[in-house]
């Protein structure tokens, strides 16, 4: 065994004359230019970052401005379509003493505030990000809180701006057959005011959570995508509506005499049509948020390319930086696998309105038609309410949902229990929160915002409000259930997405669908022209939960096994790295206290050292693979 001589300190980075010829340099750097150090060190470092984290500020603008006029070129397509459809006469929108200049510009109205909104609230996200790397100070950083104070005040004021502006838009209609109605202004108030807040929290516990700046960037420009493809929504909806007001118009003069010739399209059928183009939309943003490609010119890094702002650029960093662009056949084969799941997701609500208005008998009748109206704007309300009290839970865990997939790839998931933060976050803690707000406040709510409808929107809206009261509270009933009912589902969305389990998410959504289309088209037939569809899609929630619950306590077990292990394997190796440190301990002092000749025959003859017939090379000490044959190796330092 080769013998470590004595005096020689064992090299450990750089010798000592080299660290003392560095200080002494940088002690003349500092003289001469009377400056720390360190401040080309913190300037290269801030500058590494900007590099890493690309920040797209100066990008907000382009986004804005598609954002305001890519739906705008859309709804101006809409409308010379439509101009066309009643120039030929086809169509006869001009009769509605205004409808159709209704039905045209309050959702160019809400588009174009709601874009300059996000284009705010994108703005605010990057300046937040912005402002961890840079540490604003002064002025600046004013601006900075101001622009988050003004984008959350734009969104708490957009809502009742815009039901005002209905109502001056539509004051002076005849309201008998315009299509601007009082509870048009509350669909627009609901919308408005809900999305924008959905946003900020999303984006707000993502930055404050995570403290991840690039989940923050996709973000901004994810809510982005979403302002354009929501104008599908809002514009279909008035759109088929001024088609029913243009059918009651014909009907009421007289010129189509039997009602069954009525042509009547329920809105929910345009705002379930918008929804699904629109998710259609998100559904493919999704897939290249977790993929590497490059969109026009501009490469996109999905969230995958993790640590941005803190890495180091090392080898592998550098491979993994270097690494060509995937190939069109991988980004197909990943929307292939993730596409129908992701859609089905997010798009069982719009399906469920369309095989809902399929089912129901949609023939004109003025008798009942106001209370078929009242039932669907508050089965709308809930499909928004329940959208909103989801999308809370659902938020965090999307926020968490890109770590644990990236401590799964980096190769520490089972020493995070991350995942199982995010499952009691997700299923225990807060949607019980959420649903005790709900059911406790939701009534009171709606009690005291009743009356002042009225101040509003006039008494006609009040009246309305007030025969709508029961269905409204029923709705925002089930809604605040649903963060329970829902949790499950995705927190095994979650766990399938982890572990890239495709299939199991695909079949667990395909049975979600099924069975929503089971019970609705029974509760259908059962009930017949009945609207009050809010138990038949929840039916497909709660098997779809139930599900996610025994894949959960599955999931849970198979974890807390791996976990032991783990934790077994951890302690061998805290036990190998003590015994090796025994083991070098008692090889230095007998070789500091004999001879090299004395100190091995003493380790032979003596048997002091009961290591003496391991493999003694600092290795493990519990490597089976290791020499075990009572030969020695030399100890290269």
């Amino acid at each position: 065994m080769a013998s470590i001589p004595r005096g020689e300190p064992r090299e450990r980075g750089l010798p000592c004359d080299s660290l003392q010829r560095l200080a002494v340099t940088s002690a003349i750097e500092q003289t001469l230019l009377k400056r720390d150090p360190t401040d080309d060190l913190l300037q290269q470092k801030g500058e590494a970052q900007l590099r890493d984290c690309p920040l797209f500020v100066s990008w907000n603008s382009l986004f804005a401005l598609w954002s305001v006029l890519i739906p705008c070129a859309v709804a101006f397509l809409f409308e010379g379509a439509m101009g066309f459809l009643e120039y030929t006469g086809v169509m006869a929108f001009g009769q509605l003493d205004g409808a159709y200049a209704f039905a045209t510009y309050v959702p160019l109205l809400k588009v174009l505030f709601q874009s300059v909104e996000l284009a705010l609230m994108a703005a605010a996200a990057n300046l937040l990000v912005y402002s961890f790397l840079r540490k604003f100070t002064g002025p600046a950083q004013m601006v900075f809180h101001y622009s988050i104070y003004f984008a959350i005040g734009w969104a708490l004021l957009l809502g009742p701006l815009l039901g005002l502006f209905s109502k001056r838009i539509s004051s002076n209609l005849d309201k008998d057959l315009s299509s601007f109605r009082p509870d048009h202004s509350i669909y627009l108030f609901l919308i408005s005011i809900a999305d924008p807040l959905t946003s900020l929290f999303s984006i707000f516990v993502s930055q404050f959570l995570i403290l991840e700046n690039r989940i923050i960037l996709n973000a901004s420009r994810h809510i982005f995508l979403m302002s354009f493809a929501e104008v599908f929504q809002i514009m279909s909806y008035f759109y088929i509506q001024a088609f029913n007001n243009n059918q009651q118009y014909l009907y009421d003069t007289h010129v189509i005499q039997d009602p069954k010739d009525i042509k009547y399209i329920s809105p929910l059928t345009g705002t379930a049509v918008g929804s699904l183009l629109s998710q259609f939309i998100i559904s493919v943003w999704i897939i290249f948020l977790f993929t590497d490609v490059t969109i026009f010119g501009i490469s996109h890094e999905g969230v995958l390319r993790f640590n941005c702002c803190t890495r180091h650029r090392t080898a592998s960093s550098r491979a993994l930086e270097d690494r060509p662009q995937p190939k069109p056949a991988q980004i197909l084969r990943k929307m292939f696998l993730f596409f129908p799941q992701n859609y089905l997701t997010y798009s069982y609500i719009p399906l469920s309105i369309l095989l809902i208005n399929c089912v129901m008998n949609a023939t004109y009748d003025k008798e009942n038609h106001q209370k078929i109206l009242y039932n669907r704007l508050a089965n709308l309300i809930y499909m928004r309410s329940y959208s909103i009290f989801s999308a809370v839970p659902v938020a965090i865990a999307l926020s968490f949902r890109v770590v644990s997939m990236h401590t799964l790839r980096s190769g520490l998931y089972l020493k995070t229990k991350r995942l199982f933060i995010i499952s009691l976050l997700h299923t225990i803690i807060i949607p019980p929160l959420l649903c005790i707000f709900g059911m406790l406040f939701a009534r009171p709510m709606i009690t005291m915002l009743t009356p002042k409808m009225g101040m509003l929107w006039g008494e006609t809206a009040s009246k309305e409000m007030v025969l709508m009261f029961p269905t409204l509270q029923k709705a925002f009933t089930a809604a605040a259930l649903s963060p329970i009912i829902t949790g499950p589902y995705h927190l095994i969305l979650i766990i399938c997405e982890l572990e890239e389990k495709w299939l199991p998410s695909l079949l667990l959504s395909l049975g979600r669908t099924v069975v929503c289309i089971v019970s609705i088209l029974c509760y259908g037939f059962i009930l017949g022209d009945s609207v009050d569809f809010l138990p038949s899609v929840f039916f497909g929630d709660i098997f779809a939960s139930i599900v996610g619950v025994l894949y959960a306590v599955y999931y849970w077990s198979k974890y807390t096994h791996l976990a032991s292990i783990e934790q077994a394997r951890a302690q061998l190796e805290s036990l190998d790295e003590q015994l090796n440190r025994h083991i070098k301990e008692e090889h230095s002092c007998s070789e500091s206290g004999e001879s090299k000749s004395d100190s091995s025959k003493g380790v032979s003859a003596r048997g002091n050292n009961r290591y003496g017939r391991a493999n003694v090379d600092y290795g493990s000490a519990f490597d089976t693979s290791s020499n075990m044959t009572g030969e020695t190796k030399e100890i290269d330092d």
